[in-house]
């Protein structure tokens, strides 16, 4: 019974990523045969890799180093802001104190 029901599932597996597979097929020879020009293939190329999309998910809450919960705009763009410089501060100090003088 058990045997039965591995190789069904195997079997159905195995076609519904067969026709996964065919259906990407399509769908990128579909795009690209509507192609006309190379600005319309970087076009495609873009909108298939999702290259210059931007996310859209907007951060609604933010715990800080001591716990507090932040929960509006201005409190969760202030922490960023602060988190940002002071992280950029500490690099731009470790960098300063390298000792180039070994290197040539």
């Amino acid at each position: 019974m058990v045997v039965t029901l591995t190789k069904n599932y195997v079997s159905l597996r195995n076609e519904v990523n067969c026709k996964i597979v065919r259906a990407k097929n399509e769908y990128f020879s579909e795009k690209f045969q509507s192609v006309s020009s190379s600005t319309d293939l970087w076009r495609v190329m873009d909108e298939l890799i999702n290259f210059r999309l931007k996310a859209t998910t907007k951060i609604i809450k933010l715990v800080d180093n001591e716990g507090a919960v932040l929960d509006t705009d201005d409190t969760i763009c202030l922490q960023l802001a602060n988190d940002f410089r002071v992280n950029n501060l500490l690099i731009s100090s470790s960098i300063s104190e390298v000792n180039l003088d070994n290197y040539e």
